[in-house]
């Protein structure tokens, strides 16, 4: 079974406090590693690549 991240609106995430630190740390995970990962996965198909960066930029860069 393929394992799926949890959406920003379960109930795990409620109370949760992203400092700028914490935001920090993330950005630079996810450029490390996560981005490589979802490229690599999606090189036949670049528009879904773009989809998958697009639906978590809020995420990741909020206010950009």
């Amino acid at each position: 079974m393929e394992k799926q991240p949890l959406p920003l609106s379960s109930p795990v995430w409620d109370g949760v406090d992203i400092t700028s630190a914490n935001a920090a740390v993330l950005q630079a995970h996810f450029r490390r590693e996560i981005a490589p990962l979802i490229e690599a996965t999606c090189t036949a198909d670049p528009a879904r690549y773009f989809e998958i960066l697009e639906s978590i930029r809020p995420h990741l860069f909020p206010g950009r």
